[in-house]
């Protein structure tokens, strides 16, 4: 989250409202905390471990339901989970982001840019944010069918197919339908350095030096 009141982007989305950027800015300093621990909130993995991250999304579903206060508001503690001061949400209020949008595209990258607002977007990588089927409809082959997919979107591409699977999937009853999804694409699992995801999956013959594997991590 950024340390000023301004139009934000995260990862791969774009912020904007109907005002300039140049007169959304003022010289407030944010609290970082508030946003995360709302964010944790959101997600259900409140209090738990600190180094638990979160979506890159989520942050600016919390700039736009809550809002964001400032330093001074509530000057950053050292302790976890931590102390709240009073009426904190209340005074979020006033720095609420109207809107954000998903940018899926380079054509919809070119909208926001010819708007001036600002973008973030990587596109070495070809990613997948959700990859699941609903329980009524497995058992038919879509699964495979997806994975298929997605492997010739990759070579159509040209780019990496990479997973990243988040401290919130990473639990002892999805470790196994994980590994099933991780071999049908036909990637490693090894451990994620990202403060907000406990693996990764990525093409066995790229691997990073000395992954650990699925052991390591238990």
């Amino acid at each position: 989250m950024s340390r000023l009141v301004q139009s934000m982007s995260t990862h791969g989305i774009a912020s904007g409202d109907s005002t300039p950027p140049s007169q959304t800015v003022c010289s407030e300093v944010l609290n970082s905390l508030y946003g995360f621990v709302r964010a944790r909130q959101l997600e259900g993995t409140y209090p738990g471990d600190k180094s638990t991250g979160t979506w890159s999304i989520t942050p600016l579903r919390v700039l736009c339901g809550w809002g964001a206060v400032t330093e001074d508001e509530w000057p950053s503690p050292s302790d976890w989970p931590p102390n709240e001061p009073p009426e904190l949400d209340a005074k979020a209020k006033a720095r609420r982001l109207h809107h954000y949008q998903r940018v899926r595209s380079v054509g919809e990258c070119c909208v926001v840019l010819g708007h001036l607002r600002p973008v973030q977007v990587t596109l070495e990588i070809l990613g997948n944010e959700e990859l699941f089927v609903r329980p009524r409809f497995r058992r038919r082959g879509i699964a495979t069918r997806l994975a298929e997919r997605l492997i010739g979107l990759s070579a159509a591409c040209r780019r990496p197919l990479r997973m990243w699977i988040p401290f919130a999937d990473w639990t002892e009853s999805n470790i196994a339908s994980i590994d099933k999804v991780i071999a049908r694409l036909g990637l490693s699992l090894f451990h994620s350095k990202a403060r907000w995801a406990v693996a990764m999956a990525v093409d066995p013959n790229n691997l990073p030096p000395n992954p650990r594997t699925q052991e390591d991590r238990k």
